[in-house]
Formats: structure tokens, C-alpha cells, sequence
């Protein structure tokens, strides 16, 4: 291992304690404590990552998570790095995630007890020890989704999961559904929600869908807020939807990535390039509730 990227989320108290909005300022010291205790806690697992690495010789490059773009290119696709190590929870990792191809991603929870980090293998403690038995240590292979609007492919992967939807969270979402070129017709819903199967334990979960087998090779799909489809969750290999609402979103692995469609517009999407995930998911899957 010679080169390892290094990218780092912000804290809370970092990103508002200095925020021009009264409201937000009163928020911040209103949980002064626990901001701080918190962002403590990630300033230390970085500076441990960084000091890790560096003892070991290994040449290592470390940004802030929102400066990936400018990083990753036109293509937005990072290159010449043997390791891509996320500190901070499953939000920077699904970040990274997205300008990812073939370098392996290991995930460093930097503060456990306010982050969830179910993709994080790694913590301030064990982090060392990691890169030390990193040949020896099992990869997880996720797969992905990819996205095609009308004829252009979008260049993020989907490692969690895809909400195509009206722009109005209080408008109907119409479009055309196929599968397995069979046409479907949803008239009143709030949409459609897909995922993968490592994010069949996410937003699909908290819609009582299925949780899926971290090796299943198709994607799961559910119309929301349908009548007829409330408690019905299908597989496919691939899907197309052809809108038929006049303005909507294609929101990627949460809110913050997000493409616009129009009316006539068409989606395909099917299974993509995997994401190789340092460490056993699976293992910590079964502990799952």
C-alpha cells in the first residue's frame, strides 16, 4: 500500500457553531456539550488516521468530503489511489462511494457513540491494526445501481438506494413502470423507492420491505403510498419508468445528490459496477435489528 486518500466529514459544532442564523447558533449552544464531546471525538480519529498512516510510510492525501468533486474530475471518478479510507459515518461513506470504481473504500466510524457507521469497519482503535492486515482482511463486495436519464448515464452509483419522485413531496408521482417488458400503470403515488441489497436495511426497511441478502444480485422496488401496492415489494434486474409528471426528482443514496425529469422523460436502471468494502459485512449484518 503507497497511497491511501483520506477523506473526513465535519462536525456539527464545526459546520454551525459560527452560523449567521440566530436560531441555529442558539441550537449549537443549546447541545454545547454533546457538539463538542462529539466533535472531539472525530478530530481525534482523524488525527489517528493520519498519524497511523504516516508512521507506516505510506503516502496519504486527506480532504474534505465536499471538495471530492473538484478532486474526482470531469469524469468524477477518483484514480491512483491503492486505498480509500471515509472517516466519518455511512453519509461520507455513501459520498465517497459514489466517486468510486475499483479501489477499495474502508469505512472509520469517528465517533460510535452518535454515528451509526454500518459500513464502517474501523474505528479510532482498531484502525492501525487494519492497515497492518490489510491483505489478510475479507472484502465485501456490494453491488450497485446505475442510471440511465434518456440517453445520458449518470456518473454516481447507487450503493443504498433510489427515490424517483414529483419535485412536490404533496403531489402525485405518474409514471410508466417496466419489468421484464411488462407496463404497469401508477396513477396515485408518492413515487418510486429502490435499493440495493445493502440498502435494504435503510430507507426500504423503514418502509417494512424486505432485507436482502448482501450477495443478491437483483434490486428491490415499492411504489409509495399506493393502495394496492402498501405491502408489496418486487425484485427486478432492471427497470424502466417513463415519466408522466411534469416535474421530478431522481434523489441518489439521500437528499443531497439529486437529477431533475420531466414529462416523457425515461429512466433505466440496472445492476452496476460492485463497491469493494474493506472488511465482513455480512458478519455484521447478522446483528442487525
Amino acid at each position: 500500500m503507497n497511497n491511501v486518500l483520506v477523506v473526513y466529514k465535519k462536525s456539527t459544532f464545526e459546520l454551525y457553531g459560527n452560523s449567521p442564523d440566530g436560531k441555529t447558533r442558539e441550537y449549537v449552544r443549546d447541545n454545547l456539550e454533546y457538539l463538542k464531546k462529539s466533535h472531539d471525538s472525530q478530530q481525534k480519529t482523524l488525527e489517528t488516521v493520519a498519524d497511523e498512516l504516516n508512521q507506516r510510510n505510506i503516502k496519504n492525501h486527506v480532504i474534505y468530503r465536499a471538495d471530492l468533486k473538484e478532486l474526482s474530475g470531469e469524469l468524477k471518478k477518483l484514480n491512483g489511489y491503492d486505498l480509500i479510507v471515509s472517516v466519518g459515518g455511512d453519509g461520507t461513506l455513501l459520498e465517497v462511494s459514489h466517486y468510486v470504481t475499483d479501489i477499495p473504500v474502508l469505512g472509520v466510524n469517528s465517533d460510535s457513540s452518535g454515528s451509526t457507521g454500518y459500513f464502517s469497519m474501523a474505528n479510532s482503535g482498531n484502525f492501525g491494526y487494519l492497515i497492518d492486515n490489510f491483505s489478510n482482511t475479507k472484502m465485501t463486495r456490494l453491488n450497485r445501481l446505475e442510471i440511465m436519464l434518456n440517453r445520458e448515464i449518470l456518473p454516481e452509483l447507487v450503493l443504498n438506494d433510489i427515490l424517483i419522485a414529483h419535485s412536490n413531496p404533496a403531489a402525485n408521482t405518474r409514471f410508466k413502470l417496466y419489468m421484464n417488458n411488462q407496463e404497469e400503470m401508477f396513477r396515485n403515488s408518492s413515487g418510486v423507492l429502490i435499493c440495493t441489497p445493502a440498502g435494504s436495511t435503510a430507507f426500504m426497511y423503514q418502509e417494512n420491505g424486505n432485507i436482502m441478502p448482501i450477495d443478491f444480485g437483483y434490486m428491490q422496488y415499492h411504489i409509495r403510498s399506493n393502495r394496492k401496492e402498501h405491502d408489496m415489494f418486487r425484485f427486478a434486474g432492471k427497470l424502466e419508468i417513463e415519466s408522466l409528471t411534469r416535474e421530478g426528482g431522481i434523489w441518489i443514496d439521500g437528499e443531497h445528490l439529486r437529477y431533475d425529469f420531466a414529462l416523457g422523460d425515461k429512466i433505466k436502471i440496472y445492476m452496476g459496477q460492485p463497491l469493494q468494502l474493506v472488511g465482513d459485512l455480512e458478519e455484521k449484518r447478522k446483528h442487525f435489528k
